[in-house]
């Protein structure tokens, strides 16, 4: 009795631990259901919401009546319901025994093709596949494509979706496509059914019916002008023209005007691509359809900001600029670029896709002015203001300058000092014609640093120089004080030519500027590094080129002639000298004077014809001596010039000669 109870003791304490674990298995299902069930919860209400917006595929019209033989328009569209896009791929099906494609166009929604538009009658398909660049495309009539087809059996025409995508422009690439929508045609073998307001006639084939438009003449083009005007020519006998304004061309008329206008006006179109259809009536009947398409967009592109992504190097002389924007109807045209209200440069729109590089700058503020233009002509402009810093490159040092073509007897220099911290130079050509250019080729040598450390980079660098720049400005005047203002006139300054010459090994350059006529000019020149970057420290000269009139330089061979002989005088050779002086001047006068007359005679006569001077000669005597004094003058100014260098340093062997030869010709001129 007593092992029964035990026996019974233990299986009821075997029975209680199987029964407990059983409850505590089933607790822990409880408890796994609860906790899926609370993910699940939190899926549903955090992340379902992040795409209840959809997109459908559909095809516009999505039904109609046509008759065999003849065309059909279908539109592939899109409806994002507010969901940006950037990528839809699609397959249309459709019977190959009563559709043929005859062409597919291109729609706007789509601004890069993948997959190329493509149809197959044989196998009764169209594919197309294409991306929407960022900020992608969001819309709710989307033109993607449209497929042109010729109906060319009798019976009901399906056209489906076959397969298609649609990806949002989330990053991640979503699929958010919800529905493809299709369409159903009926074509018929009787053409009754095509004109819904007249009975069946066989059309009248009436010549010369040609629709044409003042304010939107191309068919291909896009305009923003939302009001178009069409006229046509109304030919004899025609009684009544029928008209229809329609997404799609051939679109049978219902809209009557008889007696028939020539014209009409159609007001606050909406955007979009349009035809205007339209047929003559006459005393036979009905003539054909003839359809005029036009495009029509009146919204600007999207707002779009400029960003600047070199700003860790601000020396960088082409800074690099990011910028982008979409059209949803037209397409974008082109950008403009404009800096500091320049000159535009033009844009093409791919090239807005990537990082752009501005053309070579030269240090200083710049205003960046980015226009953005749609194939209608609407436009929205961007702006910003950027900073080029500039390149630490020492100024060139300029060792001489060099006149090229002119021989040494034909020109001096007469002035060579430091003026305002540049070099000044004045140039006396002698025995040229009064011509427009004097001085055919000047050559300007130096030499600057060839290494330069630049610490506007992120981490400092080393550029190279690598060429240095010359601008050659014309002064209005004598002023040549003051800053230039780069590449730009001013109202002193006349920017005439810039050259660019490349340094050698040793850092020397020769910069060589042509055809410098009469005037004071200023040669600046800038170092130039590798990169393109041009330094806003220069080093100046000044080039003056003056010209001595004919008489002038007449008065100047007399005293030539005058100086031999007085420096015959002085040896005390006087008898044999008076001699050899009778002797020497007559031949002189047959060697020298006598051609010289006849040349300076020719001279006079050139001069003479090309400016007129044949009234100024008149009143030669007067003149003569005014110049004279003027010479006396000049002379004078050049022996103080002369004389004060002297009170500071030894005058050189060419300058001591100089001061003696104008001593001799300012006592002459005295006495005269």
């Amino acid at each position: 009795m007593l092992k029964g109870c035990v026996v019974l003791k233990k299986d009821c304490a075997i029975a209680f631990r199987h029964k407990l674990c059983v409850g505590i298995k089933e607790g822990f299902l409880k408890l796994k259901i609860r906790i899926f069930t609370t993910i699940g919860v939190v899926v549903l209400v955090f992340i379902l919401p992040n795409f209840s917006n959809a997109a459908t595929l559909f095809l516009s019209p999505s039904s109609g009546n046509y008759n065999s033989g003849g065309q059909m328009s279908v539109s592939v569209r899109i409806n994002t319901e507010s969901e940006a896009i950037n990528a839809v791929d699609g397959t249309i099906g459709f019977n190959p025994d009563i559709l043929e494609v005859s062409s597919v166009t291109k729609g706007t929604a789509v601004s890069l093709w993948v997959q190329e538009p493509s149809y197959s009658n044989k196998a009764g398909n169209v594919n197309f596949g294409g991306v929407i660049l960022n900020p992608g495309y969001y819309g709710s009539n989307g033109n993607i494509l449209t497929i042109n087809f010729r109906a060319k059996g009798s019976g009901k025409a399906e056209i489906s979706f076959k397969a298609g995508s649609v990806l949002a422009n989330d990053g991640y690439g979503t699929n958010v496509l919800k529905a493809m929508s299709g369409a159903s045609f009926n074509i018929n073998v009787s053409s009754s059914q095509q004109l819904q307001d007249y009975p069946a006639q066989a059309p009248i084939a009436i010549s010369d019916f040609e629709i044409f438009s003042s304010t939107h003449p191309d068919q291909d083009k896009w305009y923003s002008n939302n009001n178009p005007l069409f006229k046509w020519n109304v030919l004899s006998g025609v009684s009544e023209v029928i008209l229809v304004l329609s997404r799609r061309a051939n679109s049978p008329p219902i809209i009557s005007y008889s007696p028939p206008i020539s014209e009409k006006l159609l007001t606050d179109l909406d955007e979009g691509e349009w035809y205007l259809n339209a047929r003559f009536r006459t005393a036979a009947g009905l003539g054909p359809i003839t359809s005029f398409r036009f495009n029509i967009d009146t919204v600007v592109p999207r707002p779009f900001n400029i960003v600047r992504l070199d700003v860790d190097d601000l020396t960088n002389p082409r800074p690099e600029l990011l910028f982008e924007t979409s059209d949803a109807t037209s397409g974008i045209d082109r950008y403009e670029l404009t800096i500091n209200g320049g000159k535009p440069v033009n844009i093409l729109p791919n090239e807005a896709s990537r990082v752009y590089a501005m053309p070579l700058q030269r240090p200083g503020e710049k205003t960046v002015e980015i226009k953005v233009i749609d194939k209608a002509g609407n436009s929205v402009s961007s702006m910003t203001k950027i900073i080029v810093k500039s390149v630490p490159i020492p100024k060139p040092k300029i060792k001489d300058i060099i006149l090229l073509g002119i021989e040494a007897d034909k020109a001096a220099i007469i002035k060579e000092e430091t003026e305002a911290g540049a070099l000044v130079r004045e140039v006396l050509v002698r025995e040229v014609l009064v011509r427009e250019v004097l001085v055919r080729e000047v050559l300007v040598r130096g030499e600057i640093e060839q290494e330069v450390l630049v610490e506007e980079m992120a981490a400092q660098k080393t550029v190279k120089v690598k060429a240095v720049v010359g601008d050659t400005f014309k002064l209005k005047s004598n002023n040549i004080l003051g800053q230039i203002s780069e590449s730009q006139k001013s109202d002193e300054l006349d920017l005439i030519k810039t050259i660019e010459s490349p340094t050698d090994e040793d850092g020397g350059f020769e910069i060589k500027i042509d055809d410098l006529g009469v005037g004071t000019y200023i040669i600046r020149t800038y170092g130039k590094d590798e990169r393109g970057a041009v330094s806003d420290t220069f080093s100046d000269v000044v080039l003056k080129v003056v010209d001595r009139s004919v008489f002038t330089q007449f008065v100047g061979r007399i005293s030539n002639i005058f100086d031999w002989f007085v420096n015959l005088l002085s040896g005390g050779w006087f008898l044999i000298a008076v001699g050899m002086a009778i002797a020497s001047l007559a031949i002189l006068v047959a060697k020298r004077v006598i051609p010289f007359i006849i040349n300076e005679t020719s001279k006079i006569k050139f001069i003479a014809s090309e400016y007129q001077v044949s009234k100024k000669l008149k009143k030669l005597d007067s003149k003569t001596k005014l110049e004279l004094k003027i010479l006396e003058k000049d002379i004078k100014k050049e022996l103080e010039l002369l004389n004060k260098i002297a009170s500071h340093r030894s005058l050189h062997s060419d300058e001591q000669y100089l001061r003696n030869k104008l001593e001799k010709y300012y006592s002459i001129l005295r006495k005269l």
